[in-house]
């Protein structure tokens, strides 16, 4: 998270390239692979859904705020403030010293 370090004003990955992960072919695969694969005309097992991750949301911190102000209003409970504290613990050393312009998450 850019600006959360003295200093770090922002990032800049322009130059950051994804390559395409190498396919696996028969030629390649492992000599035991083949006996993995089930005869034809046997149905697939359907693999599980994958779980839904809560989307992350920030929240740049305000003069006044207080974690367990935010956790009241983001989570619903002030209570909670120690959910957003774990969450930002890079960020947040001391969970009663946040400073304003701080930008920290929200857990889902």
């Amino acid at each position: 998270m850019a600006g959360n370090v003295r200093g770090v004003e922002k990032v800049v990955a322009d130059d950051l390239r994804v390559s395409k992960p190498k396919e696996l072919t028969l030629a390649t695969a492992p000599a035991d692979a083949a006996a993995a694969t089930p005869p034809a005309g046997t149905a697939l097992p359907t693999p599980p859904a994958a779980p839904v991750k809560p989307e992350t949301r920030f929240y740049t911190i305000q003069k006044g705020d207080t974690l367990w102000k935010i956790a009241a209003a983001a989570l619903g409970k002030g209570a909670r403030y120690p959910e957003i504290f774990e969450a930002n613990r890079e960020v947040i050393l001391d969970p009663d010293k946040i400073y304003p312009g701080q930008k920290i998450r929200i857990p889902g």
